[in-house]
């Protein structure tokens, strides 16, 4: 029998390939030129993996900057030391104190309303004041790694009293000399080879989160000089960084929920009103709720459009007890126009002096700003489509504020494309697997 020259090929062919692997190898992972040895993360809620209205130390081993340093770690990145919160529902410091100082974690759940509909609503458990502080004792330990203090803005960072028992909670936790030394200082102590920083965002929403009633913005020229400081600390032995800008108000659903001209009135509802009032206010058709502009001034309009009502605002006075409609809404849950203008203002300031520092200092920029405008706008990831709309939209957690675990990875990822750009690096990006996201009872 004669075996053809083509099948004796095809033969050999067959022994080469079963003979070895037909599985490409994988680029291997790669930091470029950056040292990432030793990572130090500085900055606020964003970097600590705070969602649901709370801290939990599930949250803060899932955080952008926690996924960044394990990705880190396949380049030959050292590992990341964290001061975990030590309860494993979560802390969170309750923004209407006279109801609660502190929180566990909201899940979703149901809850009436005073029209007796049940709908979707997050529920969080009070924590007392002494499992709190008996729980958050302060645990000095000099290997921390990780600054990213919940609510801490750019002048807490460098508050020598930021760490004391009168500070803030999360810092005096952990802080090296509890009201003595700075996060700055703690920082910089950490010796590091690249630097995470998420800066600036508390400076705003911490004003716009209250209504603009508390909590003024600092000045652009302060921020300049404090991040101009802190970034000169962390990279004044050589080492390099990545750090981000901040999004846009609008891109957050605890401020574009609740529709400020929500108020859809007949004819005989308007007049009513009008009469009761004894102010020409009210039309059939939308119509906007009742409030004080400018504040303190005495005067009352209707809220206009681009004005924002806030997710906090108490829905069932507002539904059933004339709130925003007969009594003026409190300033506390409204954003007006003038407001609107502060933040957006403080927002493009900060950004410009973002980009300019990272330019000065050679770091990484992530573009946050255009990547929440993104997720307003709709976007995939995995093939799961996420949205900026509350609760359905999927990546916001149950506070409207902060991103769920999962969303941190998709952050985590926006990082790593800027560090490999930046650093002619091939660092992978994190698939999180374990990541959270709040569940459907």
């Amino acid at each position: 029998m004669k075996i053809s020259a083509a099948l004796i090929t095809l033969s050999i062919c067959a022994a080469v390939l079963y003979g070895c692997s037909t599985k490409f190898d994988e680029p291997v992972a790669d930091s470029g030129t950056a040292d990432v040895s030793r990572c130090v993360s500085v900055g606020g809620d964003f970097l600590s993996g705070y969602a649901d209205d709370a801290l939990r130390p599930h949250g803060q081993a899932h955080s952008v900057a926690a996924l960044l340093t394990q990705q880190f770690a396949l380049a030959g990145g050292g590992g990341f030391r964290q001061s975990l919160i030590p309860l494993t529902g979560g802390i969170g410091i309750s923004n209407k104190p006279w109801e609660q100082i502190f929180n566990s974690a909201s899940i979703l759940g149901f809850k009436t309303d005073c029209n007796g509909e049940s709908n979707f609503s997050p529920l969080n458990e009070m924590i007392g004041p002494a499992t709190v502080y008996s729980a958050m004792q302060s645990v000095p330990d000099a290997t921390v790694q990780d600054f990213a203090i919940p609510h801490a803005t750019v002048n807490n960072i460098f508050d020598l009293q930021f760490g004391s028992a009168s500070g803030s909670l999360y810092y005096h936790h952990f802080a090296s000399n509890p009201g003595v030394t700075s996060v700055a200082q703690d920082a910089q102590a950490a010796n590091a080879t690249f630097a995470i920083v998420w800066t600036g965002m508390e400076d705003i929403y911490n004003y716009a989160r209250n209504g603009g009633s508390s909590n003024n913005i600092s000045p652009s020229a302060t921020f300049n000089l404090l991040l101009d400081s802190l970034l000169n600390m962390l990279t004044a032995k050589g080492a390099n960084g990545v750090i981000a800008t901040l999004p846009d108000l609008e891109s957050f659903p605890f401020y574009t929920t609740v529709p400020p001209r929500g108020l859809d009135l007949t004819v005989a509802q308007a007049d009513s009103l009008n009469q009761l009032t004894g102010l020409q206010l009210y039309n059939a058709g939308e119509n906007g709720f009742f409030i004080e502009y400018p504040k303190g001034s005495g005067n009352y309009r209707q809220m206009g459009n681009g004005e924002h009502l806030l997710l906090d605002i108490p829905l069932d006075s507002l539904k059933c007890y004339s709130l925003g409609v007969i009594q003026p809404i409190p300033d506390r849950y409204t954003l007006d126009s003038a407001e609107v203008a502060i933040i957006h203002t403080a927002i493009n300031n900060y950004n410009s002096i973002i980009k300019s520092k990272a330019t000065q200092y050679g770091l990484a920029l992530t573009d946050m700003n255009v990547f929440f405008k993104s997720v307003t706008k709709g976007m995939k990831w995995n093939g799961i489509k996420l949205t900026a709309d509350y609760i359905k939209g999927g990546f916001y957690s149950l506070d409207g504020y902060h991103p769920t675990e999962k969303s941190y990875a998709i952050i985590a990822n926006q990082f790593i494309e800027a560090f490999n750009k930046t650093y002619h690096a091939n660092i992978p990006l994190t698939e999180c697997r374990d990541c959270e996201a709040f569940q459907f009872p």
